[in-house]
């Protein structure tokens, strides 16, 4: 799913879409030729199963074509070093409650060509939520070569501002109930509390880059926050628009030209290569009816869009507006289920920096191909191999063979009971299972002994007493299908979520916008 479960979690990233793109930006094409060749590159680049922008993870199939790895330059003495110990960049929104750096709207992330807009369409159609919204933000930080500062070069950084403003108006004219199926139902631009202080700085339009109101945000980089109703009846105008936008002249083109040509600009392209090449598209997936209605169809002055736009009734700006209702949210995954708390990246104790990229090798799926004994991975995880070193920074990642603690032989029974099913059925307050694990209760001694069953991040964890477990019944040994479970009931979406399984929580953002 979308949390690193149960899903090929080995990703290339956006260079395969540059070497692609290489072999024909130095050349004079006219912008409908060149439009041709990036709808069909990004098509290609996107058709990899394990692309990510973000470049968060090396560990590539045995059969993948090599990929250079991501290069994270190093801060040099004196600079602030930009990369968190999350392998993400400072200053970048959070992937707390449920979010994830998403494939673009158009890669196929399953066998049957699914995409993540056909994902989230099938959990409406479900409809044990209602109907499902996608909302994103698209980072696009400066290049990494000048340690992302946005004063690299002064007319890129006049360019930022000219491309925000222009596909934000352009983007806007693409959402309105009455256009697309009424699917695409939000568009907003920022360029971040970093290049706004970037143009305060330079004296570029000071009366609005010098506003508290747009310095004191929560974001440090540029995003293009975009947000989506995806039905059945919308799915495939939106895909249609996206394609469209892509591709035109009068669309996301001129500014897609801009970053792919980096640092040739006599062919549209920035003076300084690679903007946007160490972002991500951080996504969340809402209840539509949860989204505040003042979002939906956002409504501009004059139906005119502005980036960094201040809107008049909350003197806030729309993105910082947007961005703290977004990031409170408890997002769904795959499941319908709601998700709260940090995500695993950001869970990760500083010692394990390093760590970080290795973070699929030890989820669910990783580590069940995980030969402890070898200390190698089966296929195909084998190229996460070289990785092993970091297992102690996942004890939830244990060697299934390896004989439990004394005191623990008796809880052997209620593992069900605290597998990742039975433990979603424990109220850790009243220290119960609800049906139909309601069985499992005499057990809740045995907690200790499953450390992996953690309380949601909005209870208090309870902490049993642990004394040599010997309970008086064997709720697990029971008949009862309920304790037997390996997986929680079904329900009528179960069908429609089947495809999800494929999602890679971190593929290529592309250009979306």
């Amino acid at each position: 799913n979308f949390h690193h479960k149960k899903a090929n979690i080995f990703i290339c990233h956006r260079i395969l879409q540059h070497h692609l793109i290489f072999e024909v930006r130095t050349m004079n094409f006219p912008s409908s030729v060149i439009a041709l060749i990036v709808a069909i590159g990004i098509n290609v680049a996107e058709g990899c199963p394990f692309a990510s922008s973000a470049g968060s993870s090396k560990y590539l199939p045995k059969d993948h074509p090599f990929v250079p790895k991501f290069h994270r330059r190093a801060a040099e003495e004196g600079e602030e070093s930009l990369w968190g110990t999350n392998g993400r960049l400072v200053g970048s929104p959070s992937l707390k409650n449920g979010a994830f750096d998403a494939p673009s709207m158009l890669t196929p992330i399953a066998e049957d060509g699914s995409t993540i807009a056909d994902v989230v369409a099938a959990m409406s159609t479900s409809g044990e939520n209602g109907d499902m919204c996608l909302i994103r933000f698209q980072q696009l930080p400066p290049p990494e070569e000048g340690n992302f500062s946005f004063d690299q070069n002064a007319t890129d950084r006049l360019a930022l501002k000219v491309y925000g403003d222009m596909m934000v108006e352009r983007f806007n004219q693409l959402s309105g109930s009455d256009v697309n199926e009424g699917g695409i139902i939000l568009a907003v631009t920022t360029i971040g509390y970093g290049g706004v202080e970037s143009m305060c700085k330079a004296g570029i339009e000071p009366e609005r880059f010098c506003d508290d109101r747009l310095l004191k945000t929560s974001v440090r980089w540029p995003q293009a926050i975009t947000g989506y109703k995806l039905t059945n009846k919308t799915v495939d105008a939106i895909k249609a628009a996206i394609g469209t936008w892509r591709t035109t002249d009068d669309g996301h083109l001129p500014s897609m030209l801009w970053s792919f040509n980096g640092g040739q600009p006599d062919i549209g392209g920035s003076q300084v290569g690679y903007w946007g090449n160490a972002g991500g598209l951080f996504s969340k997936i809402v209840r539509c009816d949860d989204i505040p209605e003042k979002f939906m169809y956002y409504q501009y002055p004059n139906n005119t869009a502005t980036g960094d736009f201040i809107d008049p009734e909350t003197n806030q700006t729309l993105s910082e507006m947007v961005y703290q209702w977004w990031t409170d949210y408890g997002g769904y995954n795959d499941k319908g289920e709601q998700v709260f708390g940090e995500s695993p990246s950001d869970s990760l104790p500083e010692e394990c920096a390093a760590c970080v990229d290795a973070i699929p090798c030890f989820d669910d799926t990783g580590c069940s191909l995980l030969d402890f004994e070898s200390q190698t991975w089966n296929a195909p995880y084998n190229d996460c191999t070289p990785a092993f070193a970091c297992l102690p920074c996942f004890p939830e990642c244990k060697d299934p063979t390896e004989a439990p603690p004394a005191e623990c032989a008796a809880c052997v029974e209620a593992v069900p009971c605290f597998d990742d099913t039975g433990c979603s059925f424990l109220d850790f307050e009243s220290q119960t299972w609800s049906a139909p694990y309601d069985e499992c209760t005499p057990a809740f001694a045995c907690l200790p002994c499953f450390p992996e069953c953690k309380a949601p991040a909005t209870e208090a964890p309870a902490t049993p007493t642990m004394a040599p477990a010997t309970p008086t019944t064997a709720p697990v040994a029971s008949t009862t299908a309920p304790v037997t479970a390996t997986s929680a009931p079904a329900d009528s979406g179960a069908a429609a979520m089947s495809v999800t399984t494929a999602v890679v929580m971190m593929m290529m953002a592309g250009f979306l916008f």
